[in-house]
């Protein structure tokens, strides 16, 4: 994952400890700020049993991205423990195991940065009456990075597909196809998972902004979207052909994307 020097920095060079329930290193919380609207809520994800993974939604943050939702991964340093989004992101959230008393009720304080100004570290504390609704969460970070509804099949999502193709092709100036072998995507869990192409595309188009992206992409012809049984997205340039690898575990496919388009295009 791609941090810049400072966020790394922040992350580092702070004492932090888990969250919440410090013996399990479990966390399902929504942070306030007391200061602004901003909120993050945040929440271990139910389908990895290591807990090293958190799904965090944030609102009212300042900057470019003003709510979302991605996966993050907890990472623990001896007695530092910080959540940072798989593929970077624009919220950094650490802790130093510090505690306020909100209404006569000690409540964690959460130090939480945003990419607008890194240098910046808002305190926020854990809300006492608002509830995580997991399902919602994970609903969130689905529409957030293009994973498709249940009511979604094979012929919509070929058609959002084409979709963003054309405008990522208009970005870009390109020519560019895509191919998603369906016979890799056997049940509809794995069909969900192949309209992650759309935020893959996204991170294209977005990433044509910059004049020598441009003209890489719009060299590209063909995007291959493939499924992966396991493990994170895999990004593979083949001439000039882009081969994307999916799975249940390939998170955040958008900013993923980003970061490996300035790493090799």
């Amino acid at each position: 994952m791609v941090w810049n020097r400072r966020a790394l920095q922040l992350v580092f060079g702070l004492a932090v400890v888990a969250a919440f329930d410090r013996r399990a290193l479990a966390v399902e919380a929504v942070l306030v700020d007391r200061t602004s609207q901003a909120t993050v809520t945040m929440a271990d994800y139910p389908d990895d049993k290591t807990g090293n993974t958190v799904v965090v939604a944030w609102d009212n943050a300042p900057g470019d991205v003003p709510s979302g939702a991605m996966i993050f991964r907890r990472e623990r340093h001896d007695s530092r423990t910080a959540y940072m989004a798989i593929g970077g992101g624009p919220v950094l959230i650490v802790d130093h195991g510090n505690q306020t008393l909100v209404s006569g009720t000690v409540v964690p304080v959460f130090e939480v940065s945003f990419a607008k100004d890194w240098d910046h570290q808002v305190e926020m504390v854990a809300s006492q009456n608002a509830k995580v609704d997991v399902a919602k969460l994970l609903e969130r970070y689905r529409a957030f990075e293009r994973v498709a509804a249940k009511s979604e099949g094979k012929r919509e999502i070929d058609t959002a597909i084409r979709a963003e193709l054309a405008h990522t092709n208009t970005a870009c100036n390109g020519s560019l196809t895509a191919d998603v072998a369906w016979a890799d995507f056997e049940h509809a869990s794995q069909i969900a998972l192949a309209k992650q192409a759309v935020a893959v595309l996204e991170a294209m188009a977005s990433s044509c902004t910059d004049r020598d992206f441009k003209l890489a992409i719009g060299k590209l012809k063909r995007l291959q979207v493939h499924y992966l049984a396991d493990g994170a997205l895999d990004l593979a340039s083949k001439g000039s052909d882009v081969v994307v690898s999916m799975s249940p575990k390939s998170f955040n496919p958008r900013e993923t994307m980003k970061h490996w388009i300035k790493d090799n295009l």
